[in-house]
């Protein structure tokens, strides 16, 4: 069939938009790591994270870490771990420090806690790598402490 050329125009000008709009993605489907990062800064909100989290991590040497970390609003911690699995009767030990806040939104701790990196979200924090990823531990499972608690922040 052969169409006339304004016809014809008139058919690309209108196939034009069609295209765009098919091709365009969505506003809501960011990038996973962003998605991330934006969780994270609203977790800067000190009545968001103050609190008690609770949990297991990984241990190269045990079977895993009984763990409880205490964040307060002034970025102070304390950090009280149990190794699982090790030498019966091994008892808690208690550390405190301090953390701060990454660039890309993550927790930091200090040396004092092994410079350990969380992701926050509202019901916990996420273990993650220096490089801010999260890697499953040898079952796949991504390590991390569940918000058990909160408390009047300044305490």
């Amino acid at each position: 069939m052969n169409m006339p050329k304004p016809y014809r125009f008139l058919l690309f000008a209108l196939a034009i938009p069609i295209f765009q709009t098919a091709c365009t993605p969505e506003s809501s489907s960011k990038p996973q790591a962003e998605r991330e990062v934006l969780s994270a800064v609203v977790a800067n909100d000190s009545a968001s994270w103050v609190g008690i989290y609770r949990g297991e991590l990984p241990c190269a040497d045990c079977d895993y870490i009984e763990a409880t970390i205490v964040l307060h609003d002034n970025l102070h911690y304390s950090l009280t771990t149990r190794h699982v699995g090790r030498v019966a009767g091994l008892l808690p030990t208690e550390t405190r420090g301090t953390f701060h806040w990454r660039d890309d939104g993550l927790l930091q701790l200090d040396a004092a806690g092994d410079n350990m990196v969380f992701f926050v979200h509202e019901k916990g924090l996420q273990m993650r790598g220096n490089d801010g990823k999260a890697y499953p531990n040898s079952q796949g499972k991504i390590c991390g402490l569940a918000k058990t608690g909160s408390f009047v922040p300044g305490q």
